[in-house]
């Protein structure tokens, strides 16, 4: 311990942060112009999520052998139970049999998927008709269209073989009953007098339905071809003459038929009196054992004649057709399916999936077979390579490419496909193409490879990834002769490497990349990975081209290290952070049967096949170790540290043996899903390790959540709902939105075993939505911290989405204010009013376009016209990026007057609210329990902009802030009557600041608006980027015998006060302040400065010396100032709650401390008692001018920007230790690292008690002498000892210091690292996080990244985290318990108490970053109030509380 303690008083005073107080006039415009000074352009965007790196990848691995197209779904149809596909569930369909490609349309709306005999029942097609591959397609590029144009898109069913008719093990018969089929089918296929089934049978790209008992004659491809169709029996005689008007065609026999074209009546019998009749289409078998037997063992013949009968199927097929296309009309006006149609600027719709929805953020390639039967065909080839398929596409930095994407797969304006977006000589190319269509683009439609080496297809896509070229073998002889292997579609035999242009140096962990193989079990000859030796069935040896050196690991013992696993059995390894470990399961779910893995084939009896588990070995190797990692020194360039590989599988459940649970958790795709896609958290490679918080090994790791037993990324095919939840996660997980490092929100920071919660803001830039999140946060029953869930997280923007009630919205009026600040935001109500003709716009100057009541619809919510006249969006609520939340509940226990009291007991049931900024305009309140939506409100400010969030070039170009900064919440005395107010302003969405009347947030209405106050009001309000405070001040002179108290918001200036607003409006000085605006100010009252609202201006200056100047490229002052402002306040409170101290730095490195005891505010005032020159703490010794308490400069005596609130804490002697870091962030440039960029610092004073003489001519303490150094190596912070003193008794000998400083180790050219959020105190330790640009990133994914200090802030000696994945927020404080020990002979005890931190951070998984749990140690006891930190709460216990 340094010391400081010894300076403490004999008592040994507590160091502890100070308790929060109750905050936690129209100007003319002349003709002058603005200081010149350089404005901020403060970002709409995202600054630490800028420069994103290298996006995630997508490879499919598609095993494209014929079970791949076999059946979706194989069991019985039950109507209750919804089927997705192609056909929209919910509607009843016709068919059009007149068009060229005839198809299935929508006839209208199903009842509980039941159409009555109206039509097709859109559940029943999908059940009926869907393949597997079909529901993958779905997911992903929203289905094969046979039909694509800009008006129209038609999904055709894939185009399975012949041989899948009937067969049940691909493509089985389908049944239904009769009347189950009357529900399902039009009631004209079936006849009155019936009572037979449905049958359904499948082919190519056709569908069978039989009905009325007509069934096929023959069977299996040549039924596919031209089935012959047999009706039901007409007429049976045993003794009655057999008409004579039939001719005689066949003989009885097994091999003898009736060929004919058409219907036929067929009478089958002697050439006397026993025969039957039915109808036939198509030619029969003259056989007893098909058409019945009218005389057993007598010799009977076949008669036919010319009928005019028919199937009732002709009528609905057309064209003499025996089966229907199984195809359907999708996106028309009646299906309007959310999750598949997206509107295009054309006007129409199109079917879209996750290629589409995802474009922009991942890139995808595909693997596939040749067309190629022989065993001794190697693996795979690459059919599409790694590609951005949208609009848009980034450089390996993750920059914004000029213009269109070359390689843009669809047209942006009406969504079509593109048929060869990589113009490849073959005529057809991209991944959208070859996923949709393969099955039909070789010269026969519905032919598949056999004999799939499913192993060696997934060795070549890892391969692609890994950086290295195809395996000869893979591509060879596919030219000349044997071009038709190509199956009509480019095969690329080199390879670009799909990672060129990335580091070597950076860390690649961040980066998803996956692959996705949808494959059958029963795979084939598909050992010929790097390690093998087996060489049966034309498999080779690749032992030999096992080379770490050449990035070419052993999958054979990577394969027997999952037999370790799974049996039990120790099999050493190495993990992938290079340690030495032994395979061990501490589970009970072993199965010995797969010990020595690598040398089993795959199958129930582990030799009836001939394929390996080799691929289960190449996706654990891939998931645990880094893909190109520091071990390929054969080509380090090519080295991407951390990069890795997920899997996700894909089972088409070929004969349903998959539907067994012992039989699927032992095959290799299972296994591959399992090693390929757990969550390796220890980087031991053990899915089973580590345990529990209780002590408890299970399968958390490896297996999904709701689903026991079953490995989170392999999914049965014919689960169709599971695939297409799996594909949206595969999509979600690998793009994951970034959060906002603005303050969450939190119900409350003492955490115990029931679930308290915290709100946390994210935004997704691809349509510029947001949400806000509520998460659970509690202490563990046995220790630590836990977390909610993804499951258990309540999303803000799903439950909005999801609404269909009138939304509150109330916005600000700019005129008429005299009789209230608000009006509900419809158009009826503000038609007539400026804001209303401001969203008759399109933009500010443009003329009226009629189209303000569709734009107020649209802000509202409506969005039916997104993608066509408006801009499309992902949800109504927009991006969160600057705003943090704050939470309202039981008003706070700090008062105990009467009326306070009966506030509070009127409230302390009210709904807890929790309210955040977005950039769709509006501040919004949501129920904390639900999420519901309580109100919006719209600030009017923001009215000349409110058209943008509708124009169609806003997603690319015109992303604006709107509420972009944090709201305060509090409670305020009122003009009389107790209150919790909300102020807030909107960052860089103008200049102003509201305050609202929240006390009742679900009865919120105009009039709960209590004012606005604007640059309109005072040139001097800039852009308030931070958060305002709720402070109650005395407002008459400390010398009068009565005090007077009122509530006031605090409100720095922000920046660009200097900047024309637009109307006339800007600072003649630039000079920034700290206004004070009156909470009561009653509405039809005027803003008048000394009155009702007051400021404290700032002094600036332009000054190359000080740094205080723009510099030229060469160095020189430009003459124009750099940009002044003030961003936070901090204040303290005297014994009666009312600010005593306000504490502010700006952006030219002045930190002022204000004396408000010092301030007159009455109305007979003048402005000479509150102004600068009068609360100014700190004096010059000579002229008695005010003076700053600091000012922060550089080591080179440049002053350094503050933007951060400062944090204050009880020091020596009754006085004060304020600390605050410096640098700024708030425009592009804030981005830039250089040479020049100034190296930042991390400053604590202590602001003696009567301290207020100057210690020198420039400020309160005269520099970086009279603080005592810090240095910081490695991840320590070490701090000389030295003694705390006022500033002008510092000296050497002894060592007196006012104060410590550290420079940012990070900070300058190194990586600009700087502080902008506030700090957290706990005990005496105080804990700050600081940020570096995305440009000073090590990840390759980019963004921000931080570093988290914890230090003693008596002595200066600290500790530094590792540097951060993503930037983070300001440090939360979560208590988890405490202890009080033994009281000493003085009557004081020693307090402990436990916490974590909590950190928010940009990654995107909406939760905090929790540390291990810490203690901080306190003395309780008979101590002075001003040493208790919670002093106040104390005092009011007393106070009736219930």
């Amino acid at each position: 311990m340094k010391n400081f303690t010894r300076h403490l008083t004999a008592r040994n005073a507590v160091y502890a942060a100070i308790p929060a107080l109750a905050f936690v006039a129209v100007y003319s415009i002349g003709q002058v112009t603005p200081p010149n000074i350089a404005p901020i352009p403060l970002a709409a965007d995202p600054l630490y999520a800028q420069g994103a790196g290298q996006k995630p990848t997508l490879t499919l691995a598609l095993s494209v052998e014929h079970p791949t197209v076999g059946a979706q779904y194989r069991g019985n149809y039950n109507i209750a139970e919804t089927y997705p596909g192609y056909f929209n569930t919910e509607k009843c369909y016709s068919y059009d049999k007149t068009s060229s490609l005839k198809h299935f349309t929508i006839s209208g709306s199903a009842t509980a998927h039941d159409c009555a005999g109206t039509g097709f029942s859109g559940n029943f097609m999908n059940w009926a008709t869907s393949s597997s591959i079909d529901i993958l397609r779905f997911g992903l590029t929203g289905g094969d269209r046979i039909e694509d144009t800009a008006s129209s898109t038609i999904l055709q069913r894939a185009v399975i073989p012949k041989n899948f008719y009937d067969t049940n093990l691909n493509f089985p018969q389908k049944n239904i009953t009769r009347a189950v089929g009357l529900q399902s089918l039009p009631s004209s296929l079936f006849e009155n007098n019936d009572t037979n089934g449905v049958r359904i049978s499948n082919c190519l790209n056709k569908v069978y339905i039989y009905t009325n008992g007509v069934v096929p004659v023959n069977s299996g491809t040549s039924a596919c071809d031209s089935p012959m169709l047999m009706g039901p029996i007409l007429q049976q005689e045993t003794n009655l003459d057999r008409p004579n008007d039939y001719t005689e065609c066949a003989n009885e026999g097994t091999n003898n038929f009736c060929n004919f074209t058409g219907y036929k009546e067929v009478i089958f019998g002697t050439t006397e009196k026993k025969w039957l009749r039915r109808l036939v289409k198509n030619g029969v078998k003259c056989d007893w054992n098909v058409l019945g037997d009218p005389a057993v063992n007598e010799l009977k013949k076949c008669y036919i004649k010319d009928t005019s009968l028919t199937f009732p199927m002709d009528a609905v097929a057309g064209g003499g057709d025996d089966h229907l296309f199984s195809r359907a009309k999708v996106c028309t006006a009646a299906d309007t399916r959310a999750s598949l149609c997206q509107q295009y600027p054309s006007g129409h719709s199109k079917p879209v999936g996750n290629m589409q929805k995802y474009s922009d953020r991942v890139r995808m390639a595909a693997f596939g077979y040749l067309m190629d039967d022989n065993r001794s065909r190697y693996g795979g080839v690459l059919r599409a390579p790694m590609t951005y398929v949208g609009q848009k596409s980034y450089d390996a930095n993750g920059n914004a490419e000029t213009g269109t994407n070359p390689y843009a797969e669809w047209n942006a304006n009406d969504g079509t496909f593109k048929e060869n977006p990589r113009s490849e000589s073959d005529g057809i190319s991209g991944v959208i193409n070859y996923l949709n269509r393969f099955g039909r683009t070789g010269p026969t439609a519905g032919v598949y490879k056999g004999l799939d080496p499913l192993g060696e297809l997934y060795y070549e896509s890892l391969r692609y990834l890994q950086g290295l070229q195809p395996t000869p073998g893979a591509v060879s002889n596919i030219t000349g002769a044997n071009v038709g292997r190509k199956d009509g579609y480019p095969v690329y035999t080199s390879w670009t490497d799909p990672f060129d242009g990335g580091s070597s140096t950076k860390n690649y962990a961040c980066l998803r990349n996956s692959i996705l193989t949808i494959a059958d079990k029963n795979t084939h000859s598909d050992k010929s990975l790097p390690g093998n030796t087996r060489t049966a069935n034309q498999d080779y040896d690749r032992s030999g081209d096992v080379n770490l050196a050449a990035n070419v690991p052993n999958f054979v013992d990577w394969t027997n290290v999952i037999g370790g696993f799974e049996s039990g059995n120790a099999v050493a390894y190495v993990d992938g952070n290079g340690t030495n470990r032994t395979t061990t399961n501490p589970t009970s779910g072993l199965d010995t049967t797969l010990a020595n893995l690598g040398t089993l084939n795959t199958g129930s009896e582990f030799g009836g096949s001939s394929a390996a588990y080799y691929i289960a070995g190449a996706a654990y190797w891939a998931h645990t170790h880094d893909i190109r990692g520091s071990n390929w020194t054969a080509e380090p360039t090519k080295q991407r540290p951390g990069m890795r590989i997920t899997t996700y599988v894909l089972d088409v459940n070929e004969e349903s043996a998959s539907d067994d649970a012992t039989t699927r958790h032992r095959s290799q795709l299972f296994l591959t899903a399992k090693y390929g896609g757990f969550n390796d958290v220890d980087g031991d490679g053990n899915p089973f390790t580590p345990a529990n918080d209780q002590g408890n090994y299970n399968n958390r790791h490896w297996e999904k959540e709701n689903d026991a037993g079953e490995a989170k990324t392999y999914f049965l095919a014919s689960n169709a709902t599971a695939v297409l939840k799996a594909l949206d996660d595969i999509f979600v997980a690998a793009t994951k939105v970034s959060n906002t490092i603005a303050a969450p929100a939190i119900s409350s920071n003492q955490l115990t075993t029931t679930d308290n919660h915290y709100y946390i803001a994210s935004f997704d830039p691809e349509y510029w939505s947001g949400d806000l999140k509520r998460n659970t946060i509690k202490a563990g029953a046995n220790g630590g911290v836990e977390q909610g869930t993804a499951a258990t997280m309540l999303s803000a923007a799903s439950v909005l989405d999801a609404r269909t009630t009138a939304r509150n919205i109330v916005a600000g009026k700019s005129t008429n204010t005299s009789s209230g600040y608000g009006i509900n935001f419809t158009w009826s109500d503000i038609q007539s009013t400026p804001l209303g003709t401001q969203l008759d716009k399109p933009d500010a100057a443009s003329a009226q376009d009629g189209l303000g009541a569709s734009r107020v619809d649209f802000i509202r919510g409506d969005r039916s016209l997104e993608a066509t006249k408006f801009r499309k969006r992902n949800s109504r609520m927009g991006d969160i990026i600057n705003s943090g939340a704050a939470y309202s509940g039981v008003p706070t226990q700090r008062y105990n007057s009467s009326a306070y009291l009966t506030f509070y007991n009127t409230n302390k049931n009210r709904t807890k609210a929790v309210f955040v900024g977005a950039n769709d305009g509006m501040l919004h309140a949501f129920n904390a329990e639900t999420m519901d939506e309580l109100f919006a409100y719209i600030p009017s400010w923001l009215g000349p902009n409110l058209s943008k969030l509708t124009d169609t070039s806003y997603n690319s170009a015109l992303h604006t802030s709107y509420v972009d900064a944090t709201p305060v919440v509090a409670e305020a005395e009122v003009a009389g009557s107790w209150k919790t107010v909300l102020v807030s302003g909107t960052g860089g969405g103008g200049q102003g600041v509201f305050a609202l009347d929240i006390t009742n947030p679900t009865s919120f209405g105009p009039s709960n608006v209590l004012w606005e106050f604007t640059d309109a009001h005072d040139p001097d309000m800039g852009n308030v980027v931070g958060t305002p405070k709720i402070v109650k001040i005395r407002t008459n002179a400390k010398s009068a015998s009565t005090a007077t108290y009122k509530w006031f918001a605090a409100v720095p200036s922000g920046v660009n006060n200097y900047v024309n607003d637009g109307a006339g409006r800007f600072s003649t000085t630039g000079k920034p302040a700290l206004f004070l605006l009156d909470l009561s100010k009653p509405t039809s009252d005027n803003w008048t400065l000394g009155t009702n609202y007051f400021k404290v201006s700032f002094p600036v200056s332009n000054s190359t010396t000080l740094g205080t100047q723009m510099l030229d490229a060469a160095g020189n002052g430009t003459g124009v100032g750099k940009a002044t402002g003030i961003v936070q306040v901090d204040a303290t409170g005297d014994a009666n709650g009312a600010v005593e101290y306000f504490y502010l730095g700006d952006l030219h490195g002045q930190f002022w401390k204000l004396d408000m005891g010092a301030a007159d505010l009455s109305s007979s005032a003048a402005a000479s008692h509150w102004d600068l020159e009068t609360l100014s703490y700190f004096k010059s010794n000579s002229t008695n001018d005010p003076l700053p308490m600091y000012i922060a400069k550089d080591a080179g005596g440049k002053v350094q920007p503050i933007s951060m609130n400062p944090s204050i804490a009880y020091g020596p002697n009754g006085g004060y230790v304020v600390a605050f870091g410096t640098g700024k962030y708030l425009e592009a440039a804030d981005n830039l690292i250089s040479t020049s960029t100034q190296v930042q610092s991390f400053y604590v004073l202590y602001d003696a008690k009567n301290g207020a003489q100057a210690d020198g001519t420039t400020a309160g303490i005269n520099g970086r002498a009279r603080l005592q150094a810090s240095t910081v190596s490695g991840t320590t912070i070490s701090t000389p000892d030295f003694l705390w003193a006022e500033a002008s008794n510092a000296s050497a000998t002894p060592n007196k210091k006012a104060g410590w400083y550290m420079d940012y180790p990070y900070a300058g050219a190194t990586g600009g690292e700087r502080q902008i959020t506030h700090a957290t105190l706990f005990g005496k330790k105080i804990v700050f996080t600081s940020l570096m640009p995305p440009k000073a990133s090590t990840s390759a994914c980019g963004g921000g990244s931080s570093y988290t200090y914890q230090a003693n802030l008596a002595s200066g000696d600290g500790v530094i985290s590792a540097v951060s994945t993503g930037a983070q927020g300001a440090p939360l404080i979560f208590h988890v318990g405490s202890s009080i020990g033994v009281s000493d002979s003085t009557g004081l005890r020693s307090k402990t108490d436990r916490l974590v931190i909590g950190t928010p951070s940009s990654t995107g998984d909406n939760k905090i970053s929790i540390t291990d749990e810490i203690t901080a140690e306190s003395l309780v006891g008979r101590l002075s109030w001003r040493q208790i930190n919670n002093y106040q709460d104390l005092k009011n216990q007393s106070a009736g509380w219930n």
